[in-house]
């Protein structure tokens, strides 16, 4: 499972729905706290995470997981 995370909705869309036609099975967050959530619940094998986002910045989320 490939889990997105990504401020930007319309782009985090874009890759989930990409990766979903690629026969992938996508989990999407729109923001480093969800992702963290997510992550800790649904143990995704690959984490696609956007470094400049605003709140909890791509580093921090790292950090955390």
């Amino acid at each position: 499972m490939i889990l997105i995370i990504d401020d930007n909705k319309d782009l985090a869309n874009i890759y989930g729905k990409f990766f979903t036609l690629a026969g992938h099975e996508v989990s999407v967050a729109y923001g480093g706290e969800e992702g963290i959530a997510k992550a800790k619940e649904q143990k995704p094998d690959v984490i696609l995470c956007d470094i400049a986002m605003a709140g909890l910045n791509g580093y921090t989320v790292a950090q955390r997981l």
